[in-house]
């Protein structure tokens, strides 16, 4: 199955497991709310529901973005001219760029 089918599935899954919680919610409210104030909930559903699609859309922009800048970081630090070394709080060396890999005969790990 493809990553687009999964997805798929999991939407549905997600969409019957919320009916079904709607349904016992409503069934344990026992009487139904008045046609108009159905109506307003209904608005103000179908409002939050347009809020949470326009911030989807800016979360995704922003991690396109994040993801465009990381690369671009990565590539400076793994290719420039100089050695770079990251180290981490025990003074171990946890990454290091070509250049620095050369000049001290290493490995450099992915």
């Amino acid at each position: 199955m493809s990553k687009i089918d999964d997805n798929l599935t999991e939407k549905a899954i997600l969409r019957l497991k919320a009916e079904e919680k709607l349904k016992e919610e409503q069934i344990n409210m026992g009487n139904p709310l008045p046609e108009s104030d159905t109506k307003k909930l209904l608005h103000e559903l179908q409002v939050h529901q347009i809020e949470l699609e326009m911030q989807n859309e800016e979360l995704k922009e922003a991690y396109d973005t994040m993801e465009k800048a990381l690369r671009k970081y990565t590539m400076l630090y793994d290719f420039a001219p100089m050695a770079y070394i990251t180290l981490n709080y025990e003074a171990l060396i946890r990454d290091l760029n070509f250049t620095s890999a050369e000049l001290l005969a290493e490995k450099r790990f992915a």
